[in-house]
């Protein structure tokens, strides 16, 4: 995950310079990244060094690097790794219950084989650049399964109805069943998905990062950096 963060800061810097300064390493990261996802039976990259866990959603952030390199160097390299992918988790990782991808696809978390706030609400921001069609078929069914009203606020749930799990450093707090990172990140994900009608309803993340009686809330790294993220929301 550490290549695939800083692959896509290369892309960027790229795209908002058009300097090569990083190309050699842009272009040796890249090279990397596809190899190891061609390789993988899964189509999926273990996520960290001595691990052997998939996630379906840093896959995706994996393919938008090479999205990106692609898109700036006019080459190929993420079209067969993305298709692998898609056919692999369509067709092998979907919980057959909610028809949602599962959150890990090795089986040897608690939580592998349920979908998740957090990561589908990132998975599909990184999805809506490449497969739209894909996109828009997984944000349906997650809003479907995921998007609740509260006390007149709106939020995707970080785990699906009935099932009550711990926050942990993806999901950020979870209050009434609503997750900081599912709800921020899907405030983004509605964008990509030209849905301004949930858009408008998941304005209420403010409630999670900006009511100062909920220390835990407004406090966290993780709930100012969505602040910071849907407040000054811009596509590229």
């Amino acid at each position: 995950m550490y290549l695939s963060h800083l692959n896509i800061i290369l892309g960027f810097y790229k795209l908002t310079t058009d300097s090569n300064t990083y190309a050699e390493l842009n272009t040796h990261i890249s090279q990397h990244l596809q190899n190891l996802s061609l390789q993988d039976s899964t189509a999926h990259i273990a996520s960290y060094i001595g691990s052997n866990l998939r996630f379906p959603a840093d896959q995706a952030a994996t393919l938008f690097s090479l999205y990106l390199f692609d898109r700036n160097y006019k080459t190929q390299l993420h079209q067969e790794p993305l298709k692998m992918w898609l056919t692999y988790v369509n067709t092998r990782a979907v919980n057959g219950k909610y028809n949602l991808p599962f959150s890990e696809v090795s089986g040897k978390t608690s939580y592998s084989y349920m979908p998740r706030g957090c990561a589908l609400s990132f998975t599909i921001r990184y999805l809506s650049f490449l497969n739209k069609v894909e996109a828009k078929k997984l944000w349906i069914t997650y809003k479907k399964e995921f998007l609740i009203d509260v006390l007149n606020y709106s939020g995707f749930r970080e785990w699906p109805s009935g099932i009550t799990k711990e926050a942990d450093i993806d999901s950020g707090p979870i209050v009434m069943g609503i997750g900081t990172s599912a709800t921020g990140l899907g405030l983004i994900a509605s964008k990509a998905m030209n849905d301004d009608l949930v858009y408008q309803k998941l304005k209420s993340i403010e409630f999670f990062v900006r009511n100062q009686q909920k220390t835990i809330l407004s406090e966290s790294i993780l709930a100012k950096s969505i602040d910071l993220v849907a407040s000054n929301y811009k596509e590229f």
